[in-house]
């Protein structure tokens, strides 16, 4: 009798081995569950912020340089020599990116110099 009471007592090694790798299985299934997925860089292409301003600030003093009575000198002057400076700087920061925004620099000097031209010959001057 004493060796039923012991084998009812006593749990066998292999049903001790199963209940072990049952529980590692589990716990191997949820640290896997909660594993956090993985992310990849994101690609930000270079961009040229001085081209960008040079070219909006040479179309607003080219529009607005014709204005009569010298107001087109004040409000379109100011933006014609931004856009030159910032003209400059862009084709500068171009090399650097590789040609990036070089057309809009060149582009945004070109309609300040017509500007300048426009003012030569009396443009936001006279009416």
């Amino acid at each position: 009798m004493s060796a039923g009471v012991n084998s009812v007592l006593k749990p066998s090694t292999s049903h001790l081995r199963q209940r072990i790798t049952l529980h590692l299985e589990r716990v191997a299934m949820t640290n896997t569950a909660y594993q956090q997925p993985a992310y990849q860089q994101q690609y930000v292409p270079a961009r040229n912020g001085f081209a960008t301003a040079a070219l909006i600030l040479g179309i607003v003093g080219f529009i607005l340089t014709p204005i009569p009575l010298f107001i087109g000198l004040v409000l379109g002057g100011i933006p014609n020599l931004l856009a030159t400076a910032f003209g400059i700087a862009g084709i500068v920061k171009s090399r650097k990116l590789n040609g990036k925004g070089l057309v809009p620099s060149i582009i945004a000097i070109i309609l300040s110099f017509f500007a300048g031209v426009a003012i030569l010959f009396g443009a936001g001057i006279v009416w």
